[in-house]
């Protein structure tokens, strides 16, 4: 990856502060108490859907969130993205040292992301993105050294750059993986679409190991992985993303 920036958990709680500042209403006010029971705009995380269904869990696109205070469910999340908009976020958490985004696009260009949060995170900041859609907890494997995997699901090595197809030899499918990560190593993955590039590193403290994960879109060309253990298959690219 190019042009890292690197400790930037600082400049985030600083715009975080003055977004806030300006009017953004809290993330208590748009979940509602996370246990007493009251709903709040969206509604309590386990109220009914409008078809019966379970609600998922949502995050709005812009904010600074709380995630040991349950502002945010744990989980992994897709975003479909904004057209011509670079959606930018960044997780902290005692297990995490740092990260480095990527990202370089050209007009006209729209991408979707995919992002874990741990139970052991504190915050979730997110910037410029469309609402985070729930896909999946967090599988159980996560944290530990990884897991043998589910017969039939895709997995990808944690190494190599990849030709971006149907499964074939030597192609990786489209759909949203996670990585349990490895400790001591700096989980580092980049995108290469038609009109964009994007990508992060995630660092762990020593002796810690991050979980991470990516959605890899149909109209992708590529996938770079490095010290990363094997990415596992979560679910499909949704219809409506792309």
């Amino acid at each position: 990856m190019r042009n890292r920036t690197r400790s930037i958990i600082a400049a985030i709680s600083a715009l975080a502060l003055a977004t806030a500042a300006g009017g953004v209403a809290s993330a208590q006010g748009l979940f509602g108490s996370a246990g007493d029971g009251s709903s709040g705009i969206l509604g309590s995380l386990g109220d009914l859907g409008s078809l019966g269904s379970p609600a998922k869990p949502t995050i709005p696109g812009d904010g600074l969130f709380d995630v040991s205070a349950g502002e945010v469910e744990p989980g992994i999340y897709r975003n479909p993205g904004i057209a011509d908009t670079s959606c930018f976020w960044a997780r902290t958490g005692p297990l995490i040292d740092g990260f480095s985004p990527f990202d370089n696009a050209v007009d006209p260009f729209q991408y979707a992301t995919a992002v874990i949060i741990e139970p052991t995170d504190t915050e979730f900041f997110t910037d410029n993105c469309a609402t985070w859609e729930w896909v999946a907890p967090v599988p159980d494997t996560t944290g530990s050294d990884g897991s043998l995997g589910s017969l039939g699901k895709p997995s990808i090595p944690g190494e190599g750059t990849f030709d971006v197809g149907n499964g074939l030899f030597g192609t990786v499918k489209p759909g949203i993986y996670q990585n349990p990560g490895l400790i001591d190593q700096d989980c580092d993955w980049e995108r290469v679409g038609p009109n964009f590039e994007t990508g992060y590193e995630i660092d762990p403290f020593f002796g810690d190991q991050v979980a991470s994960a990516v959605i890899i879109e149909p109209t992708d060309t590529t996938f770079t992985t490095t010290d990363c253990a094997t990415w596992e298959w979560v679910a499909p690219v949704p219809d409506s993303t792309g």
